[in-house]
């Protein structure tokens, strides 16, 4: 997760190709792993995916990666309300 992190945050330019079509699906699916340390890990991951999102889609304008983000969110509530009860 943490390699992961690291391209995220050196690669912005992978956001609309690589990243939310292929290991953005991967993160969360690990969001149900049961090693607290790893689970806090992919959601760091998943954090820094979205804040980058956030940044590229505010610098450049482009719409389509934030609609990426837009969909994510549905799928990761659940596992996120789950462990914060």
């Amino acid at each position: 997760a943490k390699t992961l992190s690291a391209v995220i945050v050196t690669h912005p330019e992978l956001l609309n190709t690589t990243l939310w079509n292929t290991v953005a699906p991967v993160i969360m699916k690990r969001f149900s792993e049961r090693e607290e340390g790893v689970r806090l890990d992919v959601f760091a991951t998943f954090n820094d995916l979205a804040r980058q999102t956030s940044s590229v889609s505010k610098g450049t304008g482009q719409a389509a990666v934030l609609a990426h983000l837009r969909a994510a969110v549905p799928v990761i509530l659940k596992p996120l309300c789950s462990h914060l009860k």
